[in-house]
């Protein structure tokens, strides 16, 4: 009866706490680790590259936005690569801050709360939340900042 489904209810949150706790404890990267043995410089360098590849990334689904239709396959296709750029988004902000870079960890910040708008842009009005955020592509003039970061990226990757 009511006994026997408490305890099971009981169990099965047991059961999944164990779960998180694990996959928690497990899941964690071991990046900062391996960077430990690494040179200050090798360290810029490989975080340099790193905000270029998903400014690049970054750069594609803006300019993807500020020309494909408004079929919901296109649109859906953009919420889900946008919602993958924000977590891409937060784990290179946080190692750039943890450097010290504060100008492109702001710039960062920046086009992620653009890629949080677009990740959460609705069925329901998708025609007109994909026009405003076409227009902020190109009233804030994102598109071209995110080209000049990554290209000042790419060039101080050379550089060291």
């Amino acid at each position: 009866g009511r006994p026997l489904r408490v305890l099971t209810a009981a169990a099965g949150f047991a059961v999944l706490l164990v779960a998180v706790f694990l996959a928690g404890r497990y899941s964690r990267p071991a990046a900062p680790a391996q960077l430990a043995g690494l040179s200050d410089q090798a360290r810029e360098n490989i975080l340099a590259s790193a905000a270029a590849d998903h400014l690049d990334r970054v750069q594609i689904l803006l300019t993807e936005m500020a020309n494909s239709g408004d079929t919901p396959e296109s649109l859906a296709a953009n919420r889900d690569r946008a919602a993958e750029l924000v977590k891409e988004s937060r784990l290179v902000r946080q190692s750039m801050d943890a450097q010290g870079e504060t100008q492109t960890t702001n710039f960062l910040d920046e086009t992620e709360r653009f890629l949080i708008e677009a990740a959460h842009t609705s069925d329901s009005k998708t025609g007109n939340e994909a026009l405003a955020l076409r227009d902020r592509i190109e009233s804030d003039s994102l598109l071209f900042k995110v080209r000049v970061v990554e290209s000042n990226l790419r060039n101080e990757e050379r550089k060291l």
